[in-house]
């Protein structure tokens, strides 16, 4: 039998809950999906609260801490600000709504979901002001894009990521518009 690396089971737990939700969240249902005895996942973690940290950390590291720090590394504010609605855009939105539903229970998952969201509007309020926008106006369109964000994610399935990209665009085209005022 093959022997998996950390990241792997990681990368299945996310799996795990964009199918079937939190609940299904088990080392049984792991180690099945991935075809490995359970040893296998107890040479990685001590259990399933250390798996579930290491999970949350995982996401919160690769679905939002990389990209924001990768979104920075375009040319241009402008582009900065395309380059993260590209990435938004492509979240994995059902693993996302099902974390934020797990955080409706487990205040573990609410604190890095909350944790998470600060980042991003953090991230996106420092881009938009960046481009000239003044800081209340700033810090409302980076609300609006997080909060868009969060609403489309929990919209009837399946989701459709071309519908957030243009709904991104009029958000985008709202910013740069901002960006073109005089300041007061």
């Amino acid at each position: 039998m093959a022997s998996l690396k950390t990241d792997q089971f990681l990368k299945q737990g996310l799996q795990v809950l964009a199918e079937s939700g939190s609940g299904d969240l088990s080392i049984t249902s792991l180690c099945r999906d991935l075809g490995v005895t359970k040893g296998s996942f107890y040479h990685h973690f001590r259990s399933l609260a250390d798996y579930t940290d290491a999970l949350l950390t995982y996401w919160e590291e690769e679905c939002n801490y990389r990209p924001i720090e990768l979104s920075r590394k375009a040319p241009n504010e402008f582009d900065r600000v395309e380059a993260l609605s590209d990435w938004a855009a492509s979240l994995p939105h059902e693993t996302e709504a099902a974390l934020r539903a797990w955080g409706s229970s487990n205040g573990q998952v609410a604190a890095v979901q909350a944790r998470v969201d600060a980042a991003r509007e953090s991230r996106i309020h420092e881009l938009v002001r960046s481009l000239g926008v003044e800081d209340a106006r700033a810090r409302v369109l980076a609300q609006m894009g997080v909060t868009l964000l969060i609403g489309f994610q929990h919209r009837e399935r399946p989701l459709e990521p071309r519908q957030l990209r243009r709904m991104f665009a009029e958000v985008n085209t709202i910013i740069f518009r901002e960006s073109q005022k005089p300041s007061a």
